[in-house]
């Protein structure tokens, strides 16, 4: 017989790991595990070791303060029926799933109990890297380039056909040449010559959190002195449980409330580029802002430079 949980709400000491920790650390009988998940301040330290012993990667678990989500339910002899006893949300309330660039190249995605609404973001953020071979094909002056609007996760929800069949394409002959690649961007100088210049705009297109400085895996956090935050996924919006490209009015609106305007000279940065071309996508080729460019070595670069400044 289980330990009863002390009045955290956490097992007592020497008890077995808690339901939902095991459960977490079996697949990584199998193969890596990468967790996304939110806790309170009150989340035991000991139960974040026994996670990290079974090789389970943290960078994704989220501390906000206050308490961790709890439910109280009470099983039956079908496991497929449960009583619900006590449900507190807690910080769960407000969570919003962030995929980290690593996490979005894992084969598999497991999506638990959450609100379908939660579980299509999640999918979609497994879509980023799509505005991202839009900007390197650009760049390879690709002629005709598409976007399918809400990614797979919509192209799913709506019913349309898929297949497992790999499809068959002809070589076109015409080899990419590295030397024909032009797309604007930004290295580490040009983002230092910039700093306070006028006409230039910085913009920091990571979650705000990570703006602010309060979360981030890089060695340092924060943000480059001057640049405006307009995280990548306030250019979405929720319709029928997919994300999908807001207007272009409400874009412009946008944009334009946070002194985003085309006459800039406009300098984007994420943590890898994917972010960042999202947002490069929107102003180049749904605003048609003419002057939009991405620092490639992002944050990244920035934060691990000790000698460069942060706000």
């Amino acid at each position: 017989m289980l330990p009863e949980p002390d009045d955290s709400g956490f097992t007592v000491p020497g008890a077995p790991p808690p339901v939902d920790a095991a459960f977490v650390s079996v697949p990584g009988f199998f193969a890596p595990v990468h967790l996304i998940a939110v806790v309170g301040d009150d989340f035991p330290q000991a139960e974040r070791d026994y996670l990290a012993s079974r090789g389970i990667d943290l960078s994704g678990l989220e501390t906000r303060p206050g308490k961790t989500f709890r439910w109280t339910g009470r099983y039956h002899e079908d496991l497929n029926v449960r009583d619900t006893l006590r449900l507190d949300l807690n910080v769960f309330a407000e969570f919003q799933p962030r995929v980290g660039a690593a996490t979005r190249k894992l084969p598999y995605v497991y999506l638990g109990n959450i609100a379908p609404a939660l579980q299509a973001g999640v999918l979609d953020q497994f879509d980023i890297d799509a505005t991202f071979v839009v900007w390197i094909l650009a760049g390879f002056q690709h002629p005709r380039i598409y976007l399918l609007d809400g990614g797979y996760a919509k192209w799913q929800l709506e019913g349309k056909k898929l297949t497992q069949e790999y499809p068959h394409a002809e070589a076109s002959g015409k080899a990419l040449d590295a030397h024909h690649f032009k797309v604007p961007t930004a290295m580490l100088s040009d983002v230092q010559q910039t700093l306070g210049k006028p006409g230039v705009r910085l913009v920091d297109t990571r979650p705000a959190d990570q703006y602010g400085g309060s979360a981030g895996a890089q060695r340092r956090r924060g943000h480059i002195p001057g640049a405006i935050n307009h995280p990548w996924k306030d250019d979405l919006e929720q319709r029928d449980l997919s994300l999908v490209w807001k207007s272009v009015d409400s874009l412009r609106a946008d944009y334009a409330a946070r002194g985003i305007t085309p006459d800039q000279d406009l300098i984007l940065y994420c943590n890898s580029s994917t972010e960042a071309s999202h947002v490069f996508f929107a102003l180049k080729y749904l605003l048609g802002y003419p002057k939009v460019r991405i620092y490639t070595g992002a944050w990244s670069e920035w934060a691990e430079r000790m000698e460069l400044p942060i706000e």
